[in-house]
């Protein structure tokens, strides 16, 4: 997996502090660079008053100031670590839009980001402006909940829905597996519920309805990965993502690779995005890797700033 810029989102909150060290760690394995951004996020409506303006802009440079001061001490952390650290402060009304755009601008192979569990980054880049990234970025995004570093030993594990989206995220899977000395652990979660009928008869799997059910979908799992090496396959009944999470956290997880297929609009708020909740729910680190519906797929106005209509 090329590895040589890595854009890392900073609110300055404990949460982006632990995503700057885990870049720090994938800079030093992947002798890459780091690009610190941070956006202060702007009123969307004009100030009605003249004085308002006038204060509120003094305030936007004292913010202006503090973040480079802050920058600062961050890119002296990272030079002691041997990396190189440039960064970025702007102004904007969308942190996603503003994070996307300047990955862009610099070419970035990763973005690695902070997360606060259930609620999301704190600050400016909440809940929903960090799965929006996850969502819409074309580049891969991991999502960390805390620094857990990188082991030379562990599992790397890879969930399957058999979608391209899915083979693109197990292609890499297998290539980080190899170079970070972690056993891939391709899993598939059947999410559908068994017909009522069975229910009399204490009936409530399909392992149960049928008993070569597991074999069979681990021969396609074995087969839609095609991976060569020690590996392990897994085939689970429940919530994709709560089992997916469960996993990560009981195993020796050192990260979690799935794609996403970047659904936007109503489609999303109707289906939503298993990689969403997991890198929202897990302890672990989350690399969600995009594919777009449509190719050369790019993300409207409305969709970046978080509009549905």
């Amino acid at each position: 997996m090329k590895v040589k810029r890595i854009v890392v989102p900073l609110d300055f909150s404990k949460f982006s502090d632990e995503a700057l060290s885990y870049a720090i760690e994938l800079a030093k394995k992947y002798s890459a660079t780091l690009y610190a951004f941070h956006s202060i996020v702007l009123f969307q409506s004009e100030p009605e008053s003249h004085s308002f303006s006038r204060d509120y802009d003094q305030y936007l440079k004292l913010q202006e100031e503090d973040s480079l001061a802050l920058m600062a001490k961050h890119r002296e952390e990272a030079e002691k670590h041997g990396v190189l650290l440039t960064s970025e402060v702007r102004r904007g009304f969308s942190a996603a839009e503003e994070v996307l755009q300047y990955a862009e601008e610099v070419a970035a192979d990763l973005i690695v980001m902070g997360t606060h569990g259930r609620t999301g980054i704190k600050r400016w880049f909440n809940g929903s402006e960090s799965e929006r990234v996850v969502r819409l970025s074309p580049h891969p995004v991991i999502t960390v909940h805390k620094n857990t570093g990188l082991p030379d030993h562990g599992k790397i594990l890879v969930p399957v829905d058999f979608s391209d989206s899915s083979q693109k995220a197990a292609l890499a899977g297998a290539q980080l597996a190899k170079e970070l000395n972690l056993t891939p652990v391709f899993m598939h979660v059947v999410e559908y519920e068994i017909h009522p009928a069975f229910y009399s008869v204490n009936v409530a799997s399909a392992f149960v309805v049928d008993e070569n059910f597991e074999k069979r979908v681990t021969d396609r799992l074995k087969e839609f990965v095609n991976f060569e090496g020690e590996a392990v396959y897994l085939v689970k009944e429940g919530r994709a993502w709560n089992e997916i999470v469960e996993y990560a956290r009981s195993e020796e997880v050192a990260l979690i690779t799935m794609g996403t297929r970047g659904l936007t609009g109503l489609d999303h708020l109707l289906i939503g995005s298993t990689a969403e909740r997991v890198a929202r729910f897990s302890e672990k680190p989350v690399l969600s890797i995009r594919t777009p519906i449509e190719a050369n797929d790019k993300p409207s106005d409305k969709e970046l700033k978080g509009s549905h209509s």
